[in-house]
């Protein structure tokens, strides 16, 4: 199964698009982790940043175990900070 993961800021701008796709496999659990953990090995790019990045499913932040289903939105969201 291949999902699309909507990417922003440097993310977009290590690979040159503002979205990536992830594959994954069709028997597998789908979790969050499971989504990070497959981009970072498909997507070496971002490989150092997803360090300091979580997943948005359907526009919310979401745990390592949170689970994906097909048709959902996902989303890089880095870490920001300010003051």
């Amino acid at each position: 199964m291949i999902h699309q993961v909507l990417i922003f800021g440097p993310y977009a701008e290590a690979v040159g698009e503002g979205r990536v796709d992830v594959t994954l496999l069709d028997d597998q659990t789908v979790t969050a982790r499971v989504v990070m953990e497959s981009l970072r090995e498909q997507q070496p790019a971002l490989r150092l940043l997803l360090a300091h990045a979580i997943l948005a499913v359907n526009c919310r932040r979401v745990g390592d175990e949170t689970l994906v289903n097909a048709g959902d939105e996902l989303a890089i969201v880095g870490l920001v900070s300010g003051g």
